[in-house]
Formats: structure tokens, C-alpha cells, sequence
């Protein structure tokens, strides 16, 4: 059976003013499974990772971008994440075959967020010290963002949810409605979280029915999907802008005739003549 898209689902408690974002991610997940060809307990490392941080997307406004990026050092691993509210998103690991990426992170986080009203995008960046793959969101909005929320990795299933909590609400200068803790509604939640993730389920009305039990309007869902921005055009300018600092000859070395070039991020490979890209540098020649 075919996985449908993998999508993330909003939800709100107008009482006690906190958001749900609950993220079916098996398609995603999967997806990404075929793109970076690791060891199970590698990729396993990646998925926490992955399902951690890609429900933040529910913090953006349209038009806005977030990117993700883990610097480590020991072993060396440098992964990347770029995402936006539209929902679509990719990924970039060094090295390619996942080599060592473990599951206690210790180096340097970092993310980006880019607004389209503001030229300089919003960066922070905040260290990590023995910190377990799927805890990376948590640390990002405790320390980057200061908002009090917290996001839940499903251990069985490629799913997550995030609760945060909205601004206060004040009915008069003076009083200011109490309201539970975030503690006190993550263990409210995390039994309907975990009854989801164990069904397993894809159906998005059986989502919205669980969460509709403990109180939660459905807002609505985006759906969340790999997608490469990267085109024959791109990377045929990116091999010119090579060229031009390297030479023709560097690039086609021994007579080649050909060159085979492959993007990053999702593993296409794209072949290109000499005499193509000679003819793109000088086209009064030709």
C-alpha cells in the first residue's frame, strides 16, 4: 500500500491556551530512507533528528524558511536541514553513508531564519552536550526561541507531536488568567500522542477524532515533503563558474569528453559535454 504524503496537523485548547502540532511523517521518513542509504541504527539516529525538528515549521509565517544545522566534531558530521511553512524541505548528511552519526550530539547547533520582509535573517546557535537526537527541537526552542514548548518523538513509529503554549491572555491590566503548566499538559497529552503512535494510523480523521477527546480544535494540516530545488540549469552554472576558475581543461582532464555531477541534497546526477559547457562560456564562438 501506497504511504500518502506526510502531513502536519494543527490543533488548539482555546482553555488553556496551548497549540498541538501533531506530524505524520511515515511518507517523509521513508522517502528519506531511499535518499541516504545508511545502517538502521545510523538512520535511526537521522529519523530522531528529523522528526524532532521538522514540526518547528508550525512556528513560520508564510513565506518564511528555517535552516537547521548541526555541526559535529567527533566524529565529524555536518547535517543539514532546510524547511519552509509550505511545508517542503531537504537534507543534506556529511558524510554520505552516515558514518558514525550518533546518537548523543556533542558539537554546535545552529538555525536560520529567513523572513521575507527583513534582509538579515535571524540566527542563534547553541551548544550541545551529549544531547540524544530527538531532544534537538527542545534545546532550539529553550534556548533559541525562549518559548516554552516541547516536542515528542515517537520510539515506534515515524511520528512526533509538539505542545506550546500561547501568549498569555490578560483580561485587564491587573489579572491574568492561570493556567496548567507546560509540564502539566505534556502529561496530559502524551497518552493520546502514544495511543496514535501506536495505531500507526495515516487517516487523518482518526488523528483529529483522538485529538478532538482531549479537547483540541483541528486548525488544519500542510502536507510536508522532500523536494530539491536543484535543475540541469543550476548545475550547469555551477560547472561554468568552475571552469571559469579552474579552466576547461582542469574539469575534462586526459581528454574526457564528458563530466557527472551529482547535487548534494537529493542524489540526482546530471552529465554534461565538454563542448556544452565550452559552448555556454563562449557562445560568440559557436
Amino acid at each position: 500500500m501506497l504511504l500518502p504524503e506526510s502531513r502536519l496537523y494543527s490543533f488548539i485548547d482555546q482553555n488553556t491556551d496551548i497549540a498541538v502540532h501533531f506530524f505524520e511523517g511515515q511518507k517523509l521518513i521513508y522517502d528519506l530512507a531511499l535518499i541516504h542509504d545508511l545502517r538502521n541504527e545510523t538512520f535511526a539516529h537521522l529519523r530522531g533528528t528529523i522528526l524532532s525538528l521538522q514540526p518547528m515549521i508550525a512556528m513560520l509565517k508564510p513565506g518564511e524558511s528555517l535552516g537547521l544545522y548541526l555541526d559535529i566534531d567527533q566524529p565529524f558530521v555536518r547535517f543539514k536541514l532546510e524547511t519552509n511553512f509550505d511545508g517542503l524541505m531537504r537534507t543534506l548528511l556529511l558524510p554520505e553513508d552516515g558514518t558514525g552519526f550518533p546518537s548523543l550530539l556533542n558539537g554546535i547547533a545552529r538555525i536560520t531564519k529567513l523572513q521575507p520582509n527583513k534582509k538579515e535573517p535571524y540566527n542563534s546557535a547553541v551548544s550541545l552536550e551529549n544531547l540524544p537526537a530527538d531532544e534537538i527541537a527542545n534545546l532550539f526552542l529553550r534556548e533559541s526561541y525562549q518559548t516554552p514548548g516541547h516536542v515528542i518523538v515517537s520510539p515506534i513509529v515515524d511520528q512526533s507531536a509538539m505542545i506550546l503554549h500561547l501568549p498569555k491572555v490578560k483580561t485587564n491590566k491587573e489579572e491574568v488568567i492561570e493556567r496548567p503548566t507546560l509540564d502539566f499538559q505534556v502529561q496530559r497529552l502524551t497518552s493520546a500522542f502514544q495511543k496514535l503512535f501506536e495505531s500507526n494510523t495515516t487517516d487523518q480523521q482518526t488523528i483529529v477524532d483522538e485529538m478532538a477527546k482531549h479537547d483540541l480544535l483541528f486548525l488544519g494540516s500542510r502536507e510536508v515533503k522532500f523536494q530539491c530545488s536543484c535543475s540541469r540549469e543550476r548545475m550547469s552554472l555551477g560547472i561554468q563558474s568552475l571552469a571559469q576558475s579552474t579552466g576547461l581543461e582542469d574539469l575534462f582532464p586526459n581528454g574526457e569528453l564528458e563530466i557527472e555531477t551529482r547535487c548534494d541534497y537529493c542524489k540526482n546526477k546530471y552529465v554534461f559535454t565538454k563542448k556544452e559547457i565550452e559552448t555556454a562560456l563562449n557562445p560568440s564562438l559557436h
